[in-house]
């Protein structure tokens, strides 16, 4: 289907299925409820290649921006959205972010559609989290060798006391 400049276009073949568009971006958006669909998949993959990138750096400072990070569970106002059980027709609580509050913490990973409702890239939070374990994982090591020292050297006083 072509409409000017905008097209959708869904090829179903077994070698190469895929969703293709003009922009950078496919929206599953169900405008009888003006809600976001949920997708449901197996599993997601995102292109990665370094080939694919230039002005690559390490994350720094990673401990500190998810300590400004505020995990919320909500339920959502529209009850056509969230993940709802099959078997009870319950929506499930959710977990998540308020993207407002993580767009000022990490501007890069939030979006504005073209209505303004907030979107936010939560693949984007995995490189951070993991770099704050890593952060974590540094200063518990030093921590561990501190103590062993300290652990040596009382030991040491009292084996001089006997």
């Amino acid at each position: 289907m072509s409409l000017g400049n905008h097209f959708l276009e869904v090829v179903l073949s077994n070698a190469n299925p895929r969703i293709a568009g003009t922009g950078n971006q496919i929206v599953f958006y169900n405008t009888e409820t003006s809600t976001y669909n949920t997708i449901t998949v197996a599993s997601v993959t995102v292109q990665s290649d370094r080939n694919a990138k230039k002005d690559i750096a390490p994350v720094t400072r990673a401990l500190s921006t998810v300590m400004q990070l505020k995990p919320v569970t909500f339920d959502w106002k529209n009850p056509n959205q969230g993940i709802r059980d099959v078997k009870t027709g319950t929506v499930a609580k959710s977990i998540g972010f308020i993207a407002q509050d993580v767009e000022t913490v990490l501007p890069e990973l939030v979006f504005t559609d073209s209505v303004g409702h907030k979107l936010m890239n939560y693949t984007g939070i995995i490189p951070i989290l993991t770099k704050s374990i890593q952060e974590l994982t540094t200063q518990v090591n030093a921590l561990k060798k501190e103590v062993a020292l300290l652990k040596k050297i009382k030991d040491k006083k009292n084996a001089n006391k006997q």
